[in-house]
């Protein structure tokens, strides 16, 4: 495990429950922002998957664990890159 991904997942699963509370029923009586709280997650993630990446990248030897883990980063990552780029679109539409 790389060794700043603790660090990342202390800030990134509670920025997450954030997001889900107050996008759930309970957003009316938290009063919490929870825009914020969604781009520290999402950040949160695309730096923890380029960490996994770039980790399993550097080692010689990588099981078959280790390999699906990085292919389901691989895809977060995209899905996290399309998902921007559509928000981008949206908000420029809006304007």
């Amino acid at each position: 495990m790389p060794p700043r991904l603790p660090v990342i997942l202390a800030l990134v699963v509670p920025a997450a429950v954030v997001t889900v509370a107050v996008g759930g029923r309970f957003g009316r009586h938290l009063r919490l922002p929870g825009h914020t709280a969604a781009q520290v997650a999402i950040g949160g993630c695309v730096a923890g998957d380029v960490l996994l990446l770039a980790a399993l990248l550097n080692s010689a030897h990588v099981g078959w664990a280790a390999s699906a883990a990085g292919a389901a980063s691989a895809a977060r990552l995209v899905a996290a890159a399309l998902a921007g780029r559509r928000l981008v679109r949206l908000r420029a539409a809006a304007n």
